[in-house]
């Protein structure tokens, strides 16, 4: 089984990824994650890419992110990817690698939460990690926000929604409710699919 979940940042992607994961025993696999790791252990493609995401909130090219992505889903046939496809140029880069394993997406959950919200969440989370880890993600101040919103989330969100619309895969749910009712709604979709 192939998961994806799509939405803004701070839309609660990555906490309902984590559910499911633990549910249906799938690896979960976070293109932020990945490219903060490679950004801190100090690897080339990791400094490259946080010239994109973590200096101008922009989405980072997919001869660097898919390259990336791609290392950990070597061998694998179910997964949640968390937040991939970003960008038009990522959803092909996608389609081509899962036709060349006869690999389908069963199911894209887009989680909506209004840009308000988004924004309370963020500020809140990276006070939060400033509490506990003494740092915050480079890219949670309210400039980069704006910026991952209007051109890392917007811009191309909708041809990716489209695409995977017309293989009636694709799920809204509204994320701004609590985790268990979104979790809940989501594995209400799954449960009840033929």
């Amino acid at each position: 089984m192939i998961i994806i979940f799509i939405g803004p940042p701070g839309a609660g992607k990555g906490t309902q990824a984590k559910l499911l994961s633990q549910k249906y025993h799938l690896s979960h696999f976070s293109i932020g994650k990945i490219l903060r790791e490679e950004y801190e252990k100090g690897t080339k493609e990791g400094i490259t890419a946080w010239r994109y995401w973590g200096k101008k909130g922009i989405n980072v090219p997919s001869r660097i992110s898919f390259i990336l992505l791609k290392k950990y889903l070597a061998g694998k046939s179910g997964v949640i990817l968390d937040n991939f496809p970003r960008t038009k140029e990522n959803l092909v880069e996608l389609k081509k690698y899962l036709k060349e394993r006869n690999l389908v997406v069963d199911f894209v959950f887009h989680l909506g939460v209004g840009q308000k919200e988004i924004t309370t969440r963020l500020l809140k989370r990276a006070e939060n990690d400033q509490k506990i880890t003494g740092k915050t993600r480079l890219d949670e101040t309210k400039s980069l926000i704006k910026t991952r919103l209007k051109i890392g989330y917007k811009k191309e969100i909708g041809d990716i929604l489209n695409y995977f619309n017309k293989l009636k895969v694709l799920f809204y749910i509204d994320g701004s409710q609590s985790i268990s009712s979104v979790n809940q709604a989501v594995n209400k979709i799954i449960e009840n699919h033929d």
